[in-house]
């Protein structure tokens, strides 16, 4: 059971690691450095063995798949959850020459 967990874990944060260092993410205002992409990509890369010992090979590769595309779903609405100011844009919008 925790190998299962663990290795979800490591997908979810290796796919997150993923996106996030991507140039067209909107959840950070600069996107991560390429270290960080090659480091989600080691923790993508782990995970499916790890789910091929805990797991039978189809069900393995079927989480592995999912818990890939759920993340990849449903990261780029993040930014919608962020709490609007109206006044924030009046405050980057004034010119202070």
């Amino acid at each position: 059971m925790a190998m299962k967990l663990f290795a979800i874990f490591l997908c979810f944060w290796g796919s997150v690691l993923i996106y996030s260092s991507h140039a067209n993410q909107h959840i950070f205002k600069t996107p991560l450095t390429k270290k960080f992409f090659y480091l989600g990509v080691v923790l993508v890369c782990v995970s499916l063995p790890l789910l091929i010992y805990a797991l039978p090979k189809l069900v393995a590769i079927l989480m592995w798949c999912m818990t890939l595309i759920v993340t990849w779903s449903f990261i780029p609405f993040i930014p919608l959850l962020k709490r609007y100011i109206p006044y924030e844009d009046a405050i980057r919008s004034k010119d202070t020459t």
